[in-house]
């Protein structure tokens, strides 16, 4: 049975077919942010969620993980980080290369060398099949930081994307399920 927080969000997106190309059911989640008591209830609720586990940084995943990454850093009164399409950060970076259930395609976090984060949580607005999720993982741990856990706004289950780290510890918190 959905709680009520996940029936508002799954109550807010919008599918839209053959997007952005032929054959993917595209879960857009441009509704949520256009309620703004929803989108206050639901950082307070994931700030709610992650402050037990006391992360460092919270690290969003472009683009959409950055409007949910954002106001949970300031939340909990910790910094954000961006992870980025390869070539969008400027400095020295670190990048890893994953597939999408559509193609594949490039991440980078910034390499910053006074890093003192040792706990994180990867932010995003969907998990689907995991392949970004992991190449974030990959990145995150390869500058030395520990991943607590990930938190994704919906999880599409049928695609099974949460297998992608069951032999792992990683927390995984979905606040919906479609």
């Amino acid at each position: 049975m959905m709680n009520s927080i996940e029936k508002r969000i799954t109550d807010h997106l919008v599918t839209f077919e053959n997007y952005p190309i032929a054959g993917v059911l595209f879960k857009d989640i441009s509704g949520i942010f256009r309620s703004p008591e929803l989108l206050t209830e639901l950082i307070e609720h994931s700030a709610g969620l992650l402050r037990q586990h006391q992360p460092e940084v919270i690290y969003g995943i472009e683009s959409r993980g950055f409007l949910l990454g954002v106001p949970l850093a300031l939340a909990l009164g910790v910094p954000f980080e961006m992870v980025r399409k390869k070539g969008k950060l400027p400095g020295p970076t670190l990048s890893q290369a994953y597939a999408l259930e559509y193609g594949t395609a490039e991440i980078e976090i910034q390499r910053i060398e006074s890093n003192h984060y040792s706990k994180a949580f990867i932010v995003d607005d969907v998990l689907a099949t995991g392949g970004t999720a992991r190449a974030a993982i990959q990145l995150v741990e390869l500058a030395g930081i520990e991943v607590q856990g990930l938190l994704f706004l919906a999880e599409i289950v049928e695609l099974k994307g949460r297998n992608t780290f069951e032999q792992e510890n990683y927390g995984i918190i979905s606040l919906a399920k479609i």
